[in-house]
């Protein structure tokens, strides 16, 4: 390719791929170390400075039943609580009120210890059972239920790669609920803001050249769509983080023979089904022909990859080397951007009929009907923006935040079916019906009574 032509692609990319790709990625170790070279931890980030790092293994195949916690501020890490006994490739959940649910396991049946998903409270440090589960949950991926925040699906893992495990965290219930059309081991998985989980893996069993990714109503278990059949093979465990736009799949593959260098990051595309490989400077496994078994995170608040641990199979003087890694890295992925609420990828625009920017202020809003939500207006135009999961839109702070310091009153749990008004509109008032949210809105220029329950002439109407 000659130089012209390889300009003209940068260009390309830049302007009609995503600008992540018009800067080189880099890797930046932390001053903070795991205590020893640890792989198959599980890490989740509170959605303010902390990431939580559960369980692994080391060198010498030991479980660790550490509960370790990392400051992204202060960069520290300590260890917090422990779990009672050794656990790795686990995954995490966290629910409204801040609780971490970790479900895992170890390889083959174990008869003398049932499987548990263990709840750790991080306000008090402590760890509970909070229930069994049918089978370890072993190499397994968790995703949310888009429909309850209660609820999140155990998927696949050892010895059941074909399983769907779902999991109350309001009532720390758990149960084999049904199969994915699919299976895949190792796997990894996430959901979109539309619900739609994907899945990234080999199949199980019967490997094959071609790989590909698969886009899965859960609720109906239904394949909407596969991804590309060159997709890289996934030879041991990946981590995979979702930035409200592109997935990031961070390990599990390298094969410098078909191109696959372990030195890159795979971003995701859920419009287009496709895929880009991404080099990064300092990456953990620049010199490595394989990585796998990290645990990675997404910080909305800095926007950064966090990559932790893992261990890699390196070429030091002609002979193959195990490196188990202690270090902590993150990547930057829009490096020189603020890091602002407001860089939350939009969803859907709202109907003008029920909610507008024309005659406000520029500024965020809280959204007229859900609580993970909030609007952006700028010179009358209208955005809508999504926290992350689980966070909601604080309208004092205009911020994003963890459910239980949100006071959202758009809500009509615990509610009786019937109208009610809205909290920031007396145009809208608010439909409770088997605990859902229906906004409806009064003919103009009527507002409506929270004495009648009806729609009235504004004189009348006190708002």
């Amino acid at each position: 390719m000659s130089s012209y032509a390889a300009l003209c692609l940068l260009f390309l990319s830049c302007n009609v791929l995503n600008e992540v790709n018009c800067h080189q990625l880099e890797a930046v170790k932390v001053s903070s170390r795991l205590p020893e070279g640890r792989q198959a931890t599980s890490a989740i980030f509170d959605g303010k400075d902390v990431i939580y790092i559960i369980g692994g293994s080391n060198r010498n195949s030991y479980n660790t039943k550490d509960i370790l916690k990392y400051n992204v501020t202060s960069d520290t890490i300590e260890k917090v609580a422990e779990l009672p006994r050794g656990l790795n490739d686990g995954t995490n959940s966290m629910d409204k009120d801040g609780n971490i649910y970790h479900a895992s396991g170890e390889h083959g049946p174990i008869a003398s210890e049932p499987h548990k998903i263990y709840k750790y409270s991080p306000s008090t440090n402590t760890v509970e059972i909070a229930t069994s589960l049918p089978f370890s949950a072993y190499d397994s991926a968790t995703v949310s239920d888009p429909e309850n925040r209660d609820k999140i699906y155990i998927l696949g893992g050892w010895p059941y790669p074909e399983a769907i495990v779902s999991f109350n965290m309001a009532t720390q219930t758990a149960e084999w609920s049904h199969n994915l059309s699919s299976n895949y081991y190792p796997m990894t998985a996430f959901n979109d803001d539309d619900g739609y989980t994907y899945l990234f893996g080999q199949p199980a069993l019967v490997p094959t050249v071609e790989q590909w990714v698969i886009k899965l109503n859960l609720s109906t278990n239904q394949v909407v769509a596969t991804g590309p059949h060159n997709f890289p093979r996934l030879k041991g465990k990946a981590s995979t983080v979702w930035d409200g736009r592109y997935a990031y799949v961070i390990g599990g593959y390298g094969d410098l023979r078909s191109g696959y260098h372990a030195d890159t990051i795979l971003q995701f595309d859920p419009v287009t089904m496709d895929y880009v490989l991404l080099p990064v400077t300092n990456f953990p496994a620049n010199r490595s022909r394989f990585l796998q078994e990290v645990s990675a995170v997404y910080v909305h608040t800095l926007g950064r990859i966090y990559i932790i641990g893992g261990f890699s199979m390196a070429d030091q003087g002609g002979a193959a080397t195990w490196i188990y890694h202690d270090e902590i890295w993150y990547i930057e992925l829009y490096p020189g951007q603020p890091t602002t609420t407001t860089e939350f990828p939009p969803s859907t625009t709202l109907n003008p009929d029920v909610y507008t920017c024309q005659n406000r202020s520029d500024g965020m809003y809280p959204h007229p009907y859900s609580c993970d939500k909030f609007i952006n207006c700028n010179g009358g135009q209208l955005t809508e923006f999504r926290c992350p999961y689980p966070l909601l839109f604080d309208p004092v702070g205009l911020t994003c935040n963890m459910p239980h310091l949100v006071d959202c009153e758009i809500t009509c749990v615990g509610r009786e079916d019937g109208v009610y008004p809205h909290p920031q509109d007396c145009s809208l008032f608010i439909g409770c019906a088997d605990e859902r949210v229906h906004i409806y809105q009064c003919p103009t220029p009527l507002l409506f009574d929270p004495v009648t329950g009806r729609c009235d002439l504004p004189e009348i109407v006190q708002c």
